[in-house]
């Protein structure tokens, strides 16, 4: 992985929790999608984040 898209991350992750005061997921969890994203499209690659599944008796399945 790139080390200007690790730097970009930390940057990034740092910005988040100063301004949001939180290191929860929630709150961490664009600027890691930011980074996959960074890593995933010079090589073709789609992240499907927040993918939810239709089971057969209808429940929602969101995969960890």
């Amino acid at each position: 992985m790139s080390r200007i898209l690790i730097n970009q991350y930390c940057r990034d992750l740092e910005t988040r929790i100063r301004y949001g005061g939180s290191r929860n997921e929630s709150s961490v969890r664009f600027a890691f999608a930011t980074l996959l994203n960074g890593y995933c499209k010079p090589r073709n690659f789609i992240l499907v984040d927040e993918l939810t599944i239709k089971s057969r008796i209808n429940t929602s399945i969101r995969p960890a």
